[in-house]
């Protein structure tokens, strides 16, 4: 999947067994293929929705560096990513922060897909889309859509990922978000492959 991370059955092999490209992947983040030198076009940033505004400073900092350590933990430990994704969850629901709330979802929908469990991970996913559609996040709702496509393509249920891509695909396009438009090219390319 272009999220650069391996597929969740490849993590629970022995070491000795995995692909050396799902080893290193698993092991630390893969070394940019881009020189040094080439400008690397951002994201476009999304707005800070209004409500966010009005949230606790502290909380709402709390909050985003929870959901970050659950995100850089994600691969190398997902149960330390899992506890860290459950509590910015946790801090961003009693503060009413729902766009940390939706960050969250995702969060603890990832870590779930790497520890297998894909059924919760899809309810997060679920719960992650209609949050950032909530707070008028549009890349929320791109990065959400990609994830339920990733989550029904490891089920095998390709007509459903196609779905939830082709969804994402039209929201980066609508957006002008052309790296959320890339990631699901390549994930729509590997439907394809299967």
């Amino acid at each position: 999947r272009c999220q650069i991370f391996p597929r969740a059955d490849e993590l629970k092999k022995p070491a000795a067994e995995r692909p050396a490209t799902v080893e290193r992947l698993a092991a630390s983040p893969p070394a940019s293929p881009v020189p040094a030198t080439a400008e690397i076009p951002a994201e476009p940033a999304t707005a800070i929705p209004a409500q966010a505004t009005l949230i606790d400073p502290e909380r709402r900092k709390k909050v985003d560096a929870e959901n970050k350590i659950s995100w850089d933990l994600m691969l190398s430990d997902p149960v330390k990513a899992l506890v860290a994704a459950e509590g910015a969850l946790a801090e961003a629901s009693a503060g009413g922060y729902a766009a940390g709330v939706a960050e969250a979802e995702l969060n603890v929908g990832w870590c779930r897909h790497y520890l297998a469990d894909t059924a919760k991970a899809i309810e997060s996913y679920q719960a992650s889309l209609e949050g950032f559609q909530a707070v008028g996040d549009p890349r929320g709702v791109m990065k959400a859509l990609n994830a339920l496509g990733v989550a029904y393509h490891d089920l095998g249920s390709y007509e459903s990922a196609m779905d939830y891509y082709t969804r994402s695909l039209e929201e980066a396009r609508s957006h002008g978000n052309t790296i959320r438009e890339a990631v699901t090219l390549n994930n729509i390319g590997e439907i394809c492959l299967d």
